[in-house]
């Protein structure tokens, strides 16, 4: 009777056994370390997936998601976490918007966890684990799956590998936002290789207004490879959206006070990679001790809204003149000095008032009733940067924009 029991014990043990082994991780953990984007995407409604189904890549136009994971359980969400804040008082008055909302980013380095067979992130946006069920892992694959209002979401990411060239660097590197019809928020920050900040919010931003801040080398650098990620070089000069009223972004690169290459993106239609370092670069002065800018002049900053050579508009981007700005702000003031008035700029300190700075490419000079203030940059910047004019799509219309724009 006792070997019975011993016996039926013994059995009852091996089978209590043999299911905790099942609930165990039944693939290799060192396999998720690393870099992985999302290359497929399928929403299953009401159905049960099938793990090896051939599933569709995700639609254009939409960011792909991607996940670094590295050995201390802390991982990077490539696209990043916010929180939306609303009815932050306006910077600057306008009683048509007397107030706006706000985007906080929160950073894309969060934490993760395996337990049993699924992965679990945490949501900094909600505060909360997400949890994925892993269905295939392996050096090259990582499939998951995931429950979403009544469907089952099968998600595969592949492997990334970027190859970084080392002897690809930049002094400065300017993302700009131009806003859209709506609270996008219209910003500029200009990061140079020594660590220095300019931040610029113009309006709907979590905070407005002019701004110094300063960064490590170290830290400059990670925001230098985040765009090389992208492949600078291959990048096409212009992406555009097939629909109206969105934003914007200009990103610009440069060496010896010469624009090495710019890049706009409209409705988010650029390369993945390249989205997710303007993303991470245009809200980083959130995470700074930021201090406001001091000019030593009492006529700046202002901003830089538009630029024309006689009749005709120059065609530059926002990062563009945000960089021409800040060359402006750098430049050394003198005195008496007569120009050729060869381009117009008009520029702004809020969102009424406008006035007049003119220059023949190197020197610029704007006026009060009382003096003139004349700054040199120390070289063309038109022509180094091979600014160039814009041809209008409308000729027509040309002469009442104008009238409008710069009328004081």
């Amino acid at each position: 009777m006792q070997k019975m029991q011993y016996y039926i014990f013994f059995l009852f043990a091996l089978l209590l056994s043999a299911c905790t082994s099942n609930n165990k991780d039944t693939f290799d953990k060192n396999n998720l370390l690393g870099n992985w984007i999302l290359v497929a995407h399928k929403d299953f409604p009401k159905e049960t997936p099938k793990p090896n189904e051939l599933i569709p890549p995700p639609i254009i136009g939409i960011v792909k998601k991607s996940y670094v994971f590295l050995e201390n359980d802390s991982c990077i969400n490539r696209i990043g976490y916010t929180k939306r804040l609303d009815w932050i008082k306006h910077t600057y008055y306008n009683p048509l918007f007397p107030n706006k909302t706000g985007i906080i980013y929160l950073g894309d380095k969060t934490i993760y966890q395996i337990v049993n067979d699924s992965l679990e992130i945490y949501n900094l946006s909600y505060n909360n684990w997400q949890k994925y069920k892993i269905l295939l892992l392996t050096k090259d694959t990582l499939r998951l799956s995931f429950n979403k209002e009544k469907a089952t979401v099968i998600e595969t990411y592949a492997r990334k590998t970027y190859s970084l060239d080392s002897s690809e660097t930049y002094d400065e590197i300017i993302v700009s936002s131009s806003g859209c019809y709506g609270e996008c928020p219209i910003s500029n920050t200009l990061f140079t290789s020594n660590g220095n900040i300019l931040y610029f919010g113009e309006t709907y931003n979590y905070i407005d207004g002019f701004y110094t801040a300063k960064i490590t080398p170290k830290t400059y650098q990670d925001i230098e490879s985040r765009f090389k990620m992208a492949n600078i070089s291959a990048l096409n000069k212009n992406y555009y959206a097939d629909w109206t009223d969105d934003e914007t972004v200009s990103v610009s690169f440069v060496r010896d006070h010469c624009i090495v290459k710019t890049v706009s993106d409209y409705g988010r239609q650029a390369p993945t990679e390249f989205i997710w370092a303007y993303t991470y670069a245009r809200y980083f002065h959130q995470n700074l001790q930021l201090t406001p800018f001091v000019s030593q002049n009492p006529y700046l900053p202002k901003l830089i809204k538009t630029i024309r050579r006689e009749d005709d508009y120059l065609r530059i981007t926002d990062s563009e003149l945000f960089f021409l700005q800040t060359e402006i702000l750098g430049g050394k003031m003198i005195a008496n000095k007569s120009i050729e008035n060869t381009y117009s700029l008009l520029i702004t300190n809020d969102c009424s008032y406008k006035e007049m700075m003119f220059s023949d490419g190197r020197f610029f000079q704007i006026s009060d009733q009382n003096d003139t203030l004349t700054i040199d940059i120390g070289y063309n910047f038109f022509v180094e940067n091979n600014i160039v004019v814009k041809k209008p799509a409308f000729p027509f219309a040309v002469g009442a924009i104008k009238n409008s724009l710069f009328k004081k």
